[in-house]
């Protein structure tokens, strides 16, 4: 991966305007060779990530939206969009977060 770290914000929301939200970021994958093949997924092999206030960011990768590690991709650079999707029921008002591993997992 090109950067150590990627952020979703999602921004202020209120509460009944939660559930669906989406927020999007590119994910840059660097390998040595053109003819690598690879898959993103998360390291829990969940296709989400749970927040700290009951929800979760579904997690989708590239145009077609797709889960992690559902997708091989090849080439010496990409850059994919990812898209999370707030979904559940929140427990609590204010910020939220949520963290995970994003793995390339060579094929």
């Amino acid at each position: 991966m090109t950067v150590p770290e990627v952020t979703l914000n999602f921004g202020t929301l209120m509460l009944d305007q939660a559930v669906g939200k989406t927020a999007d970021t590119s994910v840059g994958v660097s390998c040595t060779s053109s003819s690598i093949s690879y898959v993103l997924k998360l390291q829990t092999g969940n296709t989400y990530i749970p927040l700290n206030n009951g929800m979760r960011a579904n997690l989708g990768l590239g145009d077609t939206n797709t889960a992690p590690g559902s997708t091989t991709y090849s080439g010496s650079q990409s850059d994919l969009k990812l898209t999370g999707t707030l979904a559940g029921t929140p427990t609590s008002s204010g910020a939220f977060n949520g963290s995970g591993v994003l793995m390339v997992v060579y094929q």
